[in-house]
């Protein structure tokens, strides 16, 4: 089993070492000292640990939502986090659509002022 020290871990995955260190910090991840090594190194596990996570930010769930679902063992606390997700992303979706009406119907009566102001000054 190959362990990785924090530089090949950041570099691999691109994040930052004060990212990774935050996830150790608030449990979300776990780092090993091996014996005579200054380094913390990091196992297939916690390569595995830290990939599930990555995702799930990617999809913007909030780390305190991570850490419920990475804790439970039951798949019900993962699905409410995700539905709850699925809504929340359907409120913005409505959210922006509605501000994509306005901002068309504000640039439609501008663009007829523009228009229109330029007939006036021929």
């Amino acid at each position: 089993m190959e362990l990785l020290t924090i530089s090949e871990v950041t570099k691999n995955y691109q994040i930052s070492t004060r990212t990774l260190r935050y996830y150790e910090q608030i449990g979300l991840l776990q780092s090993m000292k091996k014996e005579g090594y200054a380094y913390r190194t990091y196992d297939e596990c916690s390569l595995k640990r830290l990939e599930q996570i990555l995702i799930l930010r990617k999809l913007r769930i909030p780390l305190k939502e991570i850490q419920r679902v990475l804790q439970s063992e039951e798949s019900k606390v993962a699905l409410n986090v995700f539905q709850g997700k699925i809504q929340e992303l359907s409120n913005e979706i409505l959210a922006l659509s509605a501000i994509k009406t306005v901002l068309n119907q504000v640039a439609s009566i501008h663009l007829c002022r523009w228009v229109t102001g330029i007939r006036h000054r021929e």
